[in-house]
């Protein structure tokens, strides 16, 4: 039994004392695997392991690179961290990348300060800046400065400094300064939201931001919804109808607005039925609208209270004068 423990033990020696032999490290890099960092002649603080990991480095410094032919054809340059099969394995002189999951970076030649995360993440896209977190996110994209998280999210996509969030959100996009969030499940239909960076434009269901709505420039707006809209408060600074108050307002007389009901079939300054349909109207301008006529009916309110004063008047002296009248017969 003892001889039996000791042969396994020396086993186990043997196997631990063959793959230290394989590990090497010096002032240039700590390495392992055949062909992991033979060719540095310069450089230093760089740990390859791995099957080529690394193999043609020459002066490259600060990096990291585990898995099988990661920062392969990296020669010059550092401060990557490659970690995963492949991962890296095309670029040759980009610097603070960081590649992790199979493939990650794969076709990247000359990029630098990314960040890629997961399997295919960023393959075959050549820029910089890039920050791509989920399977396959920014895989055959083109553009920097863009994040993509999610599976899938800006895959195939072309454009730069955009933010895509959700299951493969921003798929086939090809634009600039979008900001998107999305399901890939829902693909056919607008984006859940988004948004346009440089205009601080917001949009819910919508795919384009639009510059009218019938013949009315809303160039200006900043959001926009698709659909209906529920809100507990909607607070809005506008113009007031006050101005019915001042001295100079011209009311219309109540011939003149019955004249206008019949002619427009509407109030005097009332956008019509067909109108509010083509164009809309805003929230603002309608609260405006309908202060208007109140105060202009609280006018006529007042004014037919000064004539109903005015008759009551009259009737009490005809009255007393009927009275006076009677007391003499």
């Amino acid at each position: 039994m003892k001889s039996k423990s000791l042969f396994i033990g020396l086993f186990g020696l043997s196997v631990l004392c063959a793959n230290a032999q394989n590990v090497q490290s010096n002032n240039l890099a700590t390495s392992g695997g055949s062909g992991a960092g033979t060719t540095l002649t310069g450089g230093g603080r760089n740990t390859f392991y791995g099957y080529e990991a690394g193999k043609v480095s020459t002066t490259a410094s600060s990096n990291t690179f585990i898995g099988w032919s990661s920062g392969k054809s990296t020669t010059t340059n550092g401060g990557n961290t490659y970690v995963g099969s492949q991962s890296g394995l095309d670029n040759i002189n980009g610097s603070a990348n960081t590649f992790i999951g199979e493939s990650s970076g794969l076709g990247n030649t000359t990029g630098h300060q990314n960040t890629y995360v997961g399997i295919n993440t960023g393959l075959g896209n050549n820029s910089s800046h890039n920050s791509f977190f989920g399977t396959e996110a920014g895989y055959g994209s083109t553009g920097e400065s863009n994040t993509y998280l999610g599976e899938g999210a800006g895959e195939n996509a072309i454009g730069d400094r955009n933010l895509f969030l959700g299951y493969r959100a921003g798929m086939d996009v090809k634009k600039s300064n979008t900001f998107i969030v999305q399901d890939y499940l829902y693909y056919t239909l607008a984006p859940l939201m988004m948004g346009d960076f440089p205009t601080g434009k917001v949009g819910i269901g919508v795919t384009a931001f639009p510059s009218t709505a019938g013949s009315v420039d809303v160039s200006g707006y900043k959001f926009f919804v698709k659909g209906g809209l529920l809100a507990e408060e909607i607070r809005v600074a506008t113009t007031w109808a006050d101005y019915v108050f001042e001295k100079n307002y011209q009311l219309p007389t109540l011939k003149e607005v019955e004249q206008h009901i019949a002619e427009k079939g509407h109030l005097i300054n009332v956008p019509s039925g067909k109108q509010i349909e083509q164009d809309g109207i805003s929230v603002g301008e309608m609260a405006k609208i309908q202060q208007e006529k109140i105060e202009e009916l609280t006018l006529y309110i007042i004014e037919q209270n000064k004539i109903n004063e005015k008759q009551a008047e009259e009737l009490k002296e005809l009255k007393e004068m009927v009275k006076a009248l009677a007391s003499k017969n």
